[in-house]
């Protein structure tokens, strides 16, 4: 099936969910990865989706989970809020205990086509909360949020508007 008429929120917390065929989630549906031991993942194999909201990590059953989103090639195309500013959440706890390990955003383009915020909370299990090294576009100003830390290390860029770190730490760099 290419199509889905599910309305409800998305919450992956082991495993893999696979979304390989473009609008296989319906636009705008609030996604949430939070593994719960082990690691969550949210494949895109290449295709476009739009979520309304993206949240990676939160209160883990056990410490250094680890939270993926790959967009698969440089085909692969997530938009963030669609009509609206959209928003990409890292929660922690700041515990050790229960914190996520790093969540990562990788391969293709991450979109925030009419801006938003990217909010990062500090893990207290990485040294880096967010990696980003999908391309990174907006059409206006997205703001960098919350005490950790954002790491874009993308292969190139489509920002028209204004990146702004309000708190944290942004590092813009090439893959390490």
């Amino acid at each position: 099936n290419t199509s889905s008429t599910f309305s409800g929120p998305t919450l992956v917390k082991q495993g893999t969910l696979s979304l390989p065929f473009t609008a296989a989630m319906p636009s705008g549906n609030v996604v949430t990865v939070n593994a719960q031991g082990g690691e969550a993942r949210i494949d895109l194999g290449g295709s476009s989706q739009t979520f309304g909201q993206l949240t990676l990590g939160g209160v883990s059953t056990s410490a250094n989970s680890s939270n993926v989103v790959t967009l698969g090639s440089s085909t692969g195309y997530l938009t963030i809020g669609g009509t609206s500013a959209g928003s990409i959440n890292y929660v922690a706890s700041s515990s050790a205990a229960t914190d996520p390990a790093m969540a990562i955003i990788k391969e293709g383009t991450v979109s925030l086509a009419n801006g938003g915020t990217i909010n990062v909370a500090n893990s207290a299990n990485a040294a880096i909360d967010l990696y980003v090294s999908s391309a990174l576009a907006a059409t206006s100003t997205i703001t960098k949020t919350g005490a950790g830390t954002l790491m874009l290390a993308g292969g190139g860029t489509n920002l028209t508007g204004n990146l702004v770190a309000s708190a944290g730490t942004l590092l813009v760099g090439s893959v390490f």
